[in-house]
C-alpha cells in the first residue's frame, strides 16, 4: 500500500512540502495559481469522474479534487504538496521525458498521454491525462497548469464536447521519443484533437511507431523519410493521409526538436484537418473550370452578335446620312431627327467594333517577342495623322525601350490612349509619350494637357461602357480604355490614370521586363 510519504520519497527528495509543514505552499500562492487556473478551467469539458488538479511552475500539486480517492485511493489533501510526477512509473516518466521537456519551455501548451500511476491501494493503475498551461505568469513565476484526469475506459465514451475546447482548425500535436542512435522513434504521447483526427485514442497512439502514423499503408517510406530527418538531408517533411475509418483528409507535419540541456531529439507531428480546404478547392476547380467555359460561350456570343449587328448597321448609318445630306426634301424638324438616327447610329456602331475588337482580344492567342516600342508607338500614330492635322497637334515621343510584346496588342493600347488625348486634349493638343524603368517592368505615361479629370473618376474609367462625367459632348463608346486594360493584363501589367500637374491627364502602364516566351505574353 502506497502512502503520500511514499510518492514523496518517490521524487527523489525533491518535495519537502508536507501536511503541517511550515514549508507548505503559502495560502496567498495557492490562491494566486487557483484564480489563474479558473479561465483555463473553463476551457475544459470535465465529467463528474474526471479528476482535476492545479500545478504550480514546479509541478508540485497545489489543488486536487476530493474524487482523486476513487481514481488513485488517496484523499486530496494527501497529494497537496506533492510533486506530481512522483506519481508516474519511472518506465512511463522516462518515456514521457522529450513531451514533458517541451511542455516545461514552452514550446507547446498541452500534453496529452495514457500511463500508469501509483494507487495507494493497488500498486499502479492506467490513467489518462490532460494537461494544459495556465499560460500567465503567477508572482514573475513561469505559468503552473492544470491537470485532468480520468481512468481510460471512461475517456472510451464519448464525451458531450470535446475534452479540451481548440480552434475550429482542428490542429493537434504528438510527440515521438527519438530513440538514439536506432533511426527509430516511438509516439510518447498525443493530445485527443490529435488522435480523434486520426480515427483513434490516446491509448491506441502511445507506444506505436512514427511511420505508421505518417504512413500506415508504406512504413519502409515513412521509416526513410524520418532517417532523412534525423540525419539531418530534411528539415521537416509533412504528408496527407486518410483517417482511418473516414474519408477525412489529415495533413500531418513531422519536424525534429532538440531537447534542451539533454542528449537526442524529440520529434514534433502536428495534425491538420484539411478536408474542408481539399473540398473548397475542388470546389473552386470546379467553378473556374465552368466560369472559363461559361466565358468562352459569352466572348462567342458577343463576337457573333457584333458582327451579325456591324453589317445592318452600316446599311442604316448610310442612308440615315445620306437623307439628312439631302435636307432640301424635308422639313427642318425631319432633317434634325434624321441627323440624330445617324449620330446615334454611328455611336451604336462604335459600340460594336469595340465589342468586336474586345472578343478579339478575349479570344485571340497573345504572342509576344521584342520590338522597339518606339516603332509601335509610330504605327499606332500612323492611322491619326489627319486627325493630327486638322487639330495642330503636336505629340512629343521620349526616348523609348525595347520591350517584350504582343506588337498588334501594344499598338492598339497606344492608339487608344493617343486617340484619347487628342480627343480631350483641348485647342491644338500637346502629348507627350514617355518610358522609365520600373521595378522589374517599363512604365509608359501617355500625357495630355486637357480638360483633365473629374474627382472621382480614375477608378471608373477602364470599366466597359463607362466614360468620363463631363464627356456627353464627345463621341465615344466606353469601350478602347476596357480594351486596353485587357490587353494590359493579359501581358502582365497593369493600367491606371492620374491627373497631370498643370493640368490634363495622365494614363500611365507597365510591361513586365523578361525574355521572349513563345508560349505567351504572361
Amino acid at each position: 500500500m502506497k502512502t503520500a510519504q511514499d510518492i514523496r520519497q518517490a521524487a527523489g527528495g525533491r518535495a519537502p512540502m508536507r501536511a503541517g509543514s511550515s514549508e507548505r505552499p503559502r495560502s496567498g500562492d495557492r490562491l494566486d495559481h487557483l484564480l489563474a487556473a479558473d479561465r483555463v478551467i473553463r476551457d475544459l469539458a470535465v465529467g463528474p469522474d474526471d479528476v482535476t488538479a492545479v500545478l504550480d511552475a514546479r509541478g508540485v500539486i497545489v489543488s486536487v479534487s476530493s474524487n482523486c480517492a476513487q481514481l488513485l485511493g488517496f484523499q486530496s489533501e494527501e497529494l497537496v504538496g506533492t510533486y506530481a510526477h512522483a506519481l508516474l512509473h519511472p518506465d512511463d516518466l522516462r518515456s514521457l521525458e522529450p513531451a514533458s521537456q517541451a511542455f516545461s519551455n514552452g514550446l507547446t501548451d498541452h500534453l496529452h498521454s495514457v500511463q500508469r500511476m501509483h494507487h495507494k491501494d493497488e500498486g499502479y493503475a492506467l490513467v489518462e491525462t490532460t494537461v494544459r498551461s495556465t499560460g500567465a505568469s503567477i508572482s514573475n513565476q513561469p505559468a503552473g497548469a492544470i491537470v485532468v484526469a480520468r481512468a481510460p475506459e471512461a475517456a472510451a465514451r464519448p464525451p458531450e464536447r470535446p475534452m479540451v475546447s481548440f480552434a475550429p482548425a482542428a490542429i493537434g500535436t504528438a510527440y515521438a521519443w527519438v530513440i538514439e542512435g536506432s533511426g527509430r522513434a516511438v509516439v510518447a504521447s498525443a493530445d485527443p484533437v490529435f488522435a480523434s483526427l486520426l480515427g483513434s485514442t490516446t491509448a491506441g497512439l502511445v507506444g506505436r511507431p512514427l511511420e505508421e502514423l505518417t504512413d500506415p499503408e508504406a512504413s519502409a517510406v515513412g521509416q526513410a523519410r524520418l532517417e532523412a530527418l534525423i540525419d539531418g538531408s530534411s528539415a521537416s517533411y509533412q504528408v496527407e493521409r486518410q483517417a482511418h475509418g473516414t474519408a477525412a483528409s489529415v495533413e500531418l507535419t513531422v519536424s525534429l526538436l532538440p531537447l534542451p540541456d539533454k542528449p537526442g531529439q524529440t520529434a514534433v507531428i502536428q495534425a491538420r484537418d484539411v478536408t474542408r480546404q481539399r473540398v473548397a478547392e475542388q470546389a473552386a476547380r470546379e467553378s473556374l473550370s465552368e466560369l472559363q467555359r461559361s466565358n468562352r460561350e459569352l466572348e462567342a456570343f458577343a463576337s457573333v452578335a457584333a458582327h451579325d449587328l456591324a453589317a445592318p448597321l452600316r446599311v442604316v448609318v448610310g442612308y440615315a446620312e445620306m437623307l439628312a445630306a439631302d435636307d432640301s426634301q424635308f422639313s427642318p424638324q425631319i432633317a434634325e431627327l434624321l441627323d440624330k438616327v445617324a449620330s446615334t447610329s454611328r455611336r451604336m456602331q462604335a459600340q460594336v467594333d469595340g465589342l468586336m475588337a474586345l472578343a478579339r482580344v478575349e479570344s485571340e492567342e497573345l504572342t509576344c517577342d521584342r520590338y522597339d516600342i518606339r516603332t509601335l508607338v509610330q504605327e499606332a500614330l500612323t492611322p491619326l495623322q489627319d486627325e493630327l492635322e486638322r487639330s495642330a497637334a503636336t505629340v512629343d515621343v521620349g526616348a523609348m525601350p525595347m520591350a517584350v510584346a504582343n506588337a498588334t496588342g501594344v499598338v492598339q493600347v497606344f492608339g487608344n490612349l493617343l486617340s484619347n488625348a487628342l480627343k480631350y486634349g483641348g485647342r491644338r493638343p500637346s502629348v507627350t509619350v514617355e518610358a522609365i524603368r520600373a521595378s522589374g517592368a517599363w512604365q509608359f505615361t501617355v500625357a495630355d494637357r486637357g480638360v483633365g479629370l473629374p474627382e472621382g473618376d480614375e477608378g471608373q474609367l477602364f470599366e466597359l461602357f463607362e466614360r468620363g462625367s463631363g464627356t456627353n459632348p464627345i463621341p465615344g463608346a466606353g469601350i478602347g480604355l476596357a480594351v486596353c486594360r485587357r490587353i494590359v493584363e493579359r501581358h502582365g501589367g497593369r493600367i491606371w490614370c492620374s491627373r497631370r500637374a498643370g493640368g490634363g491627364t495622365e494614363f500611365h502602364f507597365t510591361l513586365p521586363d523578361r525574355t521572349p516566351d513563345p508560349g505567351g505574353c504572361a
